[in-house]
């Protein structure tokens, strides 16, 4: 596996073309995109979720940028699955701030990708420092010699960690939770940087290109912006990523 590039740099600024890029690497359909712990005028934080199709990433993405500027939200999210189009209607297209609803489990069509985290353990509610990230580089090696034999994985950076994803077309049913819960479990027990919390149909994950922000950035503990750094030839259709 050739890495493009190690994201170890700071950001504080989104990028809306990674952003693009990555909604259209591992969406079918519409998606959800979700913005966490929003900061409000007057204190407080919400919620900020809209629903697009994949005529619209590309304005979803300069839009994303502009609501980051003025919300700072912790973490903006994207769900991979497939979702059920009637959700496209809670919000067509657009943002919406402070939903009734996001995205359920039982709303996912069908399963478009196994999701394997690995994130360093550190203080909760804090970002991870530079050689926590490399004890997670490590991990990540192992684990995606593991999946390969499966299929080679697209492998991401989190920002704190990194994600390794499966193609799959499976049907979001009970049985199919079951499976990914056992591959989950597996891993995990050979390499506890793995989170076995991620099996569920609806899971939301970090949107690359975005940055997080858990607690303060520091030197030593900086905010970083989260990007796709390996998609295997047999996965690059349609994606360029110079």
């Amino acid at each position: 596996m050739t890495i493009i590039t190690e994201n170890s740099k700071t950001a504080t600024e989104i990028d809306p073309i990674e952003i693009a890029r990555a909604l259209n690497q591992f969406c079918v359909g519409i998606t959800e995109i979700r913005l966490l712990n929003c900061q409000g005028s007057y204190g407080g934080t919400f919620t900020v979720s809209g629903y697009f199709d994949r005529q619209h990433f590309l304005c979803a993405a300069f839009e994303l940028k502009k609501l980051d500027a003025k919300f700072r939200p912790k973490g903006c999210y994207f769900i991979f699955n497939e979702i059920y189009s009637g959700c496209h209607a809670r919000a067509f297209n657009r943002f919406l701030e402070r939903p009734e609803r996001t995205t359920s489990d039982k709303e996912i069509l069908s399963r478009r990708w196994i999701f394997v985290d690995i994130d360093p353990p550190r203080p909760p509610g804090v970002s991870a420092s530079d050689d926590e990230k490399e004890q997670a580089v490590e991990i990540r090696e192992k684990v995606f010699e593991k999946l390969k034999v499966i299929a080679e994985p697209i492998v991401a950076d989190s920002g704190n960690g990194f994600h390794l994803y499966i193609p799959i077309n499976r049907p979001n049913t009970d049985e199919q939770t079951k499976l990914v819960q056992r591959l989950l479990k597996g891993l995990e027990s050979k390499f506890p940087m793995v989170d076995i919390t991620t099996s569920n149909a609806a899971r939301i994950t970090k949107l690359y290109g975005t940055t997080g922000r858990k607690g303060d950035s520091t030197p030593e503990r900086p905010h970083r912006q989260s990007k796709i750094i390996y998609v295997p030839d047999y996965l690059k259709e349609g994606w360029n990523l110079q």
